[in-house]
């Protein structure tokens, strides 16, 4: 582990110094750029090599910012993202990837990274996360007493509630939710959680780690998202050699959740021969690795969610009956929300303020037509389409998917589409730091269908000013 830190005269005159842990193979240019970073910035900066080494770091230290390279010796440095090694804590993860790795960043900011760092990080560029990490904090502290919620540490925007504020909502059956799982938390019992589709599953099931004080990660598994021939092996590994690609050895999901929880959501659609395995390991609490010779002994909560009732797909025959059995021991269910209406104005009015940061937009009173519109709603996508509504009806647009558009004259309309473009445009460019690939990336856009709209909008003496990107702009503008 290397450790840089200011010296104290420094650290005096910087405002709330930002304790950065840096994830990367030894570099002596990176090494010297984080050395003036420190004399400069105000920061404390500690190195390691391997995801190992971050996590062991993470769990004895708190750190504000994680700024990780996407390609690490012992696997990618986005995983750091969802970890939560230290239940205490959380913190924001910046990715470093390759130069013009448009597909790496992409990935990188879909896992729910910060910020993208293409390599070698440039003192300038490190300031500007800095910068980033500090509004965070004064918007934080802004905004906690209007949405009720305590200061949370950078990023608070994205991921909002520390340890036992992440299930909100004030309506009796949400309130009698969070009893219970402040109850079982502690307690290291399986749990099976139910509820439809957008109502919360995963932050409950969050919560229930960060409340549980175990050590290790939270290591979250999408069941419906694995295709069945590469199950085995992303659940319970694999040594090198056992199959036709495999180079090396990796270890499972079960494995890296070892002293800490794992949690396997829509267990509904993990196939049926892998059913039979996770039984066994949920009662021995031992796995072994595809074309292993040992088992090993492992301590993992296991934590699952499921949309469908499970007995029903007993019935079907798609859900093995012994498992069900054992996964319905302690179980929680989420409540629809039209079912806890009287929670819907204060979700709305948090994720309005959460979108307005996001895209630099100023916040905009709700008229009393849409607040009625909101109330008469059934909400069949629960949280997860509240919070997009709050999105749209940050962005200008109708709340509800299945509301029309009203009809205006062709030119109005498109004079305030256009309008509504730049906005969102040069929003994203000053959010990136005016780099093309990585707005491009965020707006779900080329990089050259961007540079064409930089141009015909008159935002091209912005970038081109950057000098970052000009010659990459001005070969996209011409081609």
């Amino acid at each position: 582990m290397t450790y840089l830190q200011m010296d104290s005269t420094t650290r005096a005159a910087a405002p709330e110094p930002v304790n950065m842990l840096v994830v990367q193979a030894d570099d002596p240019a990176q090494s010297a750029v984080f050395r003036s970073v420190v004399q400069r910035c105000g920061a404390s900066v500690t190195w390691e090599r391997d995801l190992a080494g971050a996590r062991q770091a993470l769990a004895s230290a708190d750190f504000d910012l994680v700024l990780a390279d996407a390609s690490l010796s012992d696997g990618a440095g986005t995983a750091l993202i969802a970890d939560t090694a230290n239940p205490k804590q959380r913190w924001v993860t910046v990715v470093l990837t390759e130069y013009g790795d448009v597909a790496g960043a992409v990935a990188a900011m879909k896992c729910g990274a910060l910020e993208v760092i293409e390599r070698p990080a440039s003192t300038h560029r490190i300031n500007e996360v800095l910068a980033s990490i500090h509004l965070h904090r004064q918007r934080a502290a802004e905004a906690a007493p209007h949405l009720g919620a305590m200061r949370g540490p950078p990023g608070a925007a994205a991921a909002p509630h520390r340890a036992g504020q992440r299930v909100i909502g004030q309506a009796v059956s949400m309130q009698e939710l969070r009893r219970r799982i402040q109850h079982i938390a502690p307690v290291p019992a399986d749990v099976l959680i139910v509820g439809e589709t957008g109502c919360g599953k995963d932050l409950v099931a969050a919560q229930l780690h960060e409340l549980s004080g175990r050590r290790g990660a939270f290591v979250a598994v999408n069941c419906g998202a694995i295709p069945e021939a590469l199950f085995e092996s992303e659940l319970f590994g694999h040594v090198a050699g056992s199959f036709t690609g495999a180079s090396k050895s990796v270890l499972g999901k079960i494995e890296q959740a070892n002293y800490g929880t794992l949690y396997l959501d829509e267990i509904e659609s993990m196939p049926l021969s892998q059913q039979v395995k996770l039984l066994r390991f949920l009662e021995t609490r031992r796995v072994e690795r595809v074309g292993g010779r040992r088992e090993l002994e492992l301590d993992v909560r296991v934590v699952v969610s499921a949309q469908k009732r499970l007995d029903q797909r007993c019935k079907e025959g798609m859900f093995r009956l012994d498992l069900w059995h054992r996964l319905n021991v302690v179980t929680l269910s989420i409540p629809a929300l039209r079912d806890r209406r009287e929670d819907v104005p204060s979700l709305f009015s948090f994720y309005v303020a959460q979108a307005c940061q996001r895209y630099g937009i100023n916040d905009a009173p709700l008229a009393g037509a849409d607040a009625h519109r909101l109330a008469a709603h059934d909400w069949p996508g629960n949280v997860r389409e509240l919070k997009h509504a709050a999105e749209r009806f940050v962005l200008g647009m109708p709340m509800l998917a299945e509301e029309p558009c009203e009809a205006r004259p062709a030119q109005n309309m498109n004079s305030d589409l256009a309008s509504r473009e730049r906005e969102l445009i040069q929003a994203a460019l000053v959010r990136h730091g005016f780099r093309l690939n990585v707005t491009a990336a965020d707006l779900g856009i080329s990089a050259k269908t961007l540079s064409r709209r930089i141009l015909v909008h008159g935002l091209g003496v912005d970038v081109k000013s950057r000098g970052r990107d000009a010659a990459m702009w001005a070969h996209a503008s011409t081609a």
